[in-house]
Formats: structure tokens, C-alpha cells, sequence
């Protein structure tokens, strides 16, 4: 018995998850279902650059949006990762980021240089060698997201080159422009190349970068849907 007083572990679990519900109220049903579509088609085109990039098949599954912050996700992380980060220079305020365990990361690398991927599996450190082919691989599916999201969004959208960190959880993930506890759209996929990798693949998106991408599809949805009542009327 506890007399009615609650534990200071009670009450942290009480406010943390106040705090879980504000942070999902950011992003409607809506917007959480339109960005995974987004996501969906977007990392289609990104599996099929993949593919060719590795000559072996690559599968990336419905994606799972979450909203939260760069801090809860590191304490949520299994490490040692390898994050990539560009920002949209034109189309798109904010950054796009994926993130992907380094044993996964050494996989897709020594099949791009022709090393032996099943031992590479069991690393948890990267040759430079190793973080320059899996960045120009990462590099290549980033681009090929872009550009079905330009396609979708119907504008140009450009991206920087992007820059590669290897984290190992003795530092904490540095995202330009995102603070620690500044809201964040996780978006993962289910990530499979033939019987070697199968495993999880996030986008990060800041949230107003989610909020921009969202509101244009839905004013685009929200005219195409005015025209066809238009046409009906006139017909």
C-alpha cells in the first residue's frame, strides 16, 4: 500500500505518457496515414534503386509512422548506426534522414565492393572504405525518394549531398536543425535484401517538413476534387 502517495516512478510514468499523447495529437490520422502512403511509394522507388545498385533483390515493406523526438529515439535504438542526412535545397523546407544498423550498413557495402557479406553481418565498425560505398548506395536511394516525392508533390525538389555519421551512442545523434527534444516524424520500414538483411530502415523528418508535404496533398486531393464535381455538374 502506498497510502494514495504516488511514486516518483509512477509519476514519471504518468507524465511521460501525457506526454506521448500530446506528441501523437501533432500528426492527425490523416496525415499519418497520407505520410506513410508518401512513405510507401516514395521507398518503393528507393528499394528499386537498391536493388540495382546490389544485383539482388530488395523488399521495403508498409512503413510505421510514429511521432516523437531525437531524444526518445535514441534511447529506443539499438546501436551502432550509421545516419545519413540531406536537406531540401528547393521544394521542401527541413531534412530527409535514414538510418540503418551498422552490421546492415557493412552488408550493402562489401556487396558493392565485393567482400564477404556474411561476415560482414557481425561487425559493429566501418571501414572508410565501407562508409564510402554503403553512403554512395544510401546516396542513390535518398535520390531516387526525392525524386518520387517531387513527382507526387508536383515540383521541383533538390537535395544536398549528404552527410554520413556513424553512431555508437557515446555522443548523441546530431541532426542539423533539430534539437533533442524537438518533435520528429519516425517513419520505419521492414528492409529485406535476399536471405542476407532482414531488418528496419527509418526516415526522420522534422515535423513541419511532414506538415508541408501532407497539406500540399491534401489542397492537391482537395482540387482535383472540386474539378470532378465540376465536370459531373457540367456533364
Amino acid at each position: 500500500m502506498n497510502d494514495g502517495v504516488l511514486s516518483q516512478q509512477e509519476i514519471d510514468f504518468l507524465l511521460r505518457g501525457g506526454a506521448d499523447k500530446k506528441q501523437a495529437s501533432l500528426l492527425t490520422e490523416g496525415e499519418s496515414d497520407m505520410l506513410g502512403e508518401v512513405g510507401n511509394i516514395s521507398m518503393a522507388t528507393a528499394a528499386t534503386a537498391l536493388s540495382q545498385i546490389l544485383n539482388n533483390k530488395v523488399e521495403i515493406t508498409t512503413p510505421k509512422v510514429t511521432v516523437t523526438t531525437l531524444k526518445k529515439l535514441q534511447e529506443s535504438t539499438s546501436i551502432p548506426n550509421v545516419i545519413f542526412q540531406v536537406k531540401f535545397t528547393r521544394g521542401l523546407e527541413g531534412s530527409n534522414v535514414l538510418l540503418i544498423n551498422v552490421p546492415d550498413a557493412a552488408i550493402i557495402a562489401n556487396l558493392m565492393i565485393g567482400g564477404d557479406s556474411g561476415e560482414a553481418g557481425s561487425v559493429h565498425t566501418l571501414s572508410d572504405m565501407q562508409i564510402s560505398a554503403v553512403s554512395e548506395a544510401m546516396n542513390q536511394m535518398i535520390g531516387s525518394a526525392s525524386t518520387s516525392l517531387a513527382a507526387m508533390l508536383g515540383r521541383s525538389i533538390n537535395i544536398t549531398p549528404p552527410t554520413v555519421q556513424v553512431w555508437d551512442g557515446h555522443d548523441d545523434i546530431i541532426i542539423d536543425g533539430i534539437e533533442a527534444e524537438q518533435t520528429i516524424v519516425q517513419v520505419a520500414f521492414r528492409m529485406t535484401v535476399e536471405d542476407m538483411i532482414d531488418s528496419y530502415i527509418m526516415q526522420l523528418f522534422h515535423l513541419d517538413t511532414v506538415k508541408e508535404i501532407t497539406n500540399s496533398l491534401l489542397s492537391e486531393n482537395a482540387v482535383g476534387r472540386h474539378n470532378a464535381r465540376q465536370e459531373n455538374k457540367s456533364d
